[in-house]
């Protein structure tokens, strides 16, 4: 599923029905035969980080995954949350922004099947994991040390192969991150990995994560499809 062709990119304006969800902004990168697609959930004091992220989404694009970047919480939205000493951010807003960026993409790739994944880091990791346990189009998810026990009991809903990469080094975050493993009962597979935070390192596993996972779906999808229109399938002897 490897890919050499140019990626297309382009910016697009997210209006959701309820206004108190609010616009969003996104950034998309397309290959010429993407198969799947990615969506980077950042949000809540996590920002992006440019090299990272370039650095993923590079690795990503490599093997015919697009990418989707989008800010859960603003800037304006977290300095709201300082002055009214709310100890923490929305999740529940950000999972509903994500929830409404990923019917859009389906909406506008319904001709192209692409299968969906979430990356997420700091709270933005909860608000993918909240949104996946909601739905049944979420393969794989994949938190780069992210906070995901602060998507709560919605973990032990979570049905999409989840990936929790942490820095080896970072113990208050390894810390949250047990729990939450643990309550990953139903998920398709779970894993929790220790990384020494090198950008290439988490590329190659959200890579191999995601290659795989999203991988499989693409691919049941496809008999699916044949069996749909009778086409046989041919057995190996």
């Amino acid at each position: 599923m490897a890919t050499t062709s140019a990626i297309m990119e382009n910016t697009v304006r997210i209006d959701p029905m309820d206004g108190r969800i609010g616009a969003m902004s996104a950034t998309i990168a397309m290959p010429e035969r993407a198969w799947g697609i990615v969506v980077f959930a950042h949000g809540g004091g996590n920002k992006f980080d440019v090299p990272r992220d370039r650095r993923l989404m590079d690795s990503l694009h490599d093997l015919g995954l697009a990418t989707m970047l989008v800010d859960l919480y603003s800037s304006a939205e977290e300095r709201v949350a300082k002055v009214t000493s709310k100890d923490r951010v929305d999740i529940a807003l950000m999972a509903d922004r994500l929830y409404v960026a990923t019917d859009w993409i389906a909406h506008h790739s319904s001709n192209q099947d692409l299968k969906i994944g979430y990356l997420g880091t700091g709270a933005g990791a909860a608000a993918a994991l909240q949104t996946a346990a909601e739905r049944s189009d979420i393969a794989a998810v994949v938190s780069c040390n992210g906070l995901p026990a602060l998507a709560g009991n919605a973990l032990c809903d979570v049905a999409a192969a989840t990936l929790l990469i942490v820095n080896e080094n970072d113990m208050p975050v390894i810390e949250w991150n047990i729990p939450a493993y643990e309550r990953l009962t139903r998920a398709y597979r779970r894993e929790l990995a220790t990384v020494s935070d090198a950008p290439h390192e988490i590329a190659q596993l959200a890579g191999r994560w995601f290659l795989r996972y999203l991988g499989a779906a693409a691919a049941a999808n496809v008999q699916r499809n044949r069996m749909q229109r009778g086409t046989p399938t041919i057995k190996p002897r």
